[in-house]
């Protein structure tokens, strides 16, 4: 079936599916998507998370990516048993076509969007609601724990001191810079309104398309809150990540400077400040530097030098000269003064 328009597209399914989407009342209901592609290791632990929130209006929209394991099935029998989870197949688009045919038939007042080898706690959905009610934030953020597969560790990631700044208060990405370097799209809530208003939609066909989509709805968001509870498990080290497998894959590094050329170019039409160009360059060349390392052949490896080099170029020399961290001016310097090989023996 071809995605038309949303909203005729959002009516069929609800005809399709037996009106499951008119059930409850949109207002205050989160529309959970979930993409799926051979998740059938973590999928129950997924659902069942999202299934036992202390929240219960919601829809859960799993859409079955091409799996070729028993995702399917699995999802099929959640479906029997729970009315709130819709399962909606499509040939493999990956996960940017995955999230933007779940958008397409979403019917929430918010948007949510879970990861089939994470989970979330049960307080989640609750909580970034009350807080979306509470400040009219078209973002609401949450804090995240890394859960590693391979030793069952549990670890925090991210800035916590931040965090703790900013959960009395709303704020925009130019009053709050450093949040540009904590990309993701499944450690927070949208108003659905906020997304289709501006039209935001997951670039098609890249890996990485979640910072593209996270830094796009910040730089636009008029309102971001947060809260510095850990409410969200990323899943690692269990071997079907794309950060498990960008290490020996130059597609990847190819990816990832396609994503940052478009969040530059929004950076560029949006009144950011300094301050925020800092904070990002400061993400963009700390991901550079680990994907220059990563080159699988030198020749690549001055394909990505070249790509970095001419991103450099573009920028004011007032704003690189904010960045403070010693590795990042190292970097900088190699590409100003165009030391390839140096870099390549050094880094």
């Amino acid at each position: 079936m071809k995605l038309t328009a949303a909203i005729s597209y959002r009516e069929h399914i609800k005809k399709q599916l037996g009106g499951k989407f008119m059930d409850k009342s949109q207002k205050n209901k989160v529309s959970v998507i979930i993409p799926v592609y051979n998740g059938e290791r973590f999928i129950e632990q997924c659902l069942n998370s999202v299934l036992n929130q202390t929240y219960e209006n919601l829809e859960i929209i799993c859409i079955n990516d091409g799996s070729t394991d028993q995702s399917l099935k699995k999802l099929k029998e959640y479906a029997a048993k729970d009315d709130r989870v819709v399962v909606l197949s499509q040939e493999n688009k990956g996960m940017s076509g995955a999230r933007n045919s779940g958008m397409d038939i979403a019917t929430g007042q918010y948007i949510a969007f879970v990861d089939c080898d994470d989970y979330i706690d049960v307080t989640m959905i609750e909580k970034l609601v009350d807080i979306a009610n509470r400040t009219d934030a078209e973002i609401v953020i949450t804090n995240i724990l890394l859960f590693f597969e391979d030793t069952l560790q549990i670890k925090s990631f991210r800035d916590e001191p931040l965090y703790y700044s900013l959960r009395k208060t709303t704020f925009t990405l130019n009053q709050a810079p450093e949040m540009i370097k904590h990309v993701g799209v499944w450690d927070r809530i949208f108003q659905r309104d906020f997304i289709e208003k501006n039209k935001f939609r997951f670039i098609d066909k890249v890996t990485y398309e979640d910072a593209a989509f996270c830094i796009e709805t910040e730089i636009k968001a008029r309102k971001i809150a947060l809260t510095p509870e850990h409410l969200y498990f990323y899943r690692k080290n269990a071997g079907g990540s794309i950060t498990d497998k960008e290490k020996n894959n130059d597609n990847y590094k190819r990816d990832y400077i396609k994503v940052q050329r478009f969040i530059q170019e929004q950076l560029k039409q949006s009144d950011m400040n300094n301050e925020v160009w800092r904070a990002y360059l400061e993400y963009f060349f700390s991901y550079a530097i680990m994907h220059q390392k990563n080159a699988t052949t030198f020749r690549f490896y001055r394909w990505f030098f070249r790509q970095v080099q001419s991103i450099l170029a573009e920028q004011p020399k007032e704003t690189t000269d904010l960045i403070n961290d010693i590795k990042i001016k190292e970097y900088i310097n190699y590409l100003k003064n165009n030391k390839l090989l140096q870099s390549y023996l050094k880094l």
